[in-house]
């Protein structure tokens, strides 16, 4: 088993993280949580749903909140 895998990592592939997020933001106005940020798919198209839904770059940006534990994530 991968250290990643060990610690929890599970990165979602873009086309079920698509399903999931079409499926789960029904309004601009909805808010969304990742918890478990990890490079971001989730992230980006939620950001994307609510655009598409009508809310504007700004709104959209401060409906979106997530975390992350794993600081190598963002190392480049």
């Amino acid at each position: 088993m991968s250290k990643r895998k060990r610690r929890g990592s599970i990165y979602t592939p873009g086309e079920h993280a698509d399903l999931l997020v079409q499926w789960a933001i029904r309004t601009k106005t909805d808010r969304v949580i990742d918890l478990g940020v990890g490079e971001g798919v989730f992230t980006l198209l939620a950001f994307e749903r609510l655009k598409s839904l009508g809310a504007s770059c700004s709104a959209a940006a401060k409906q979106i909140y997530g975390s992350e534990i794993d600081k190598r994530v963002f190392d480049s």
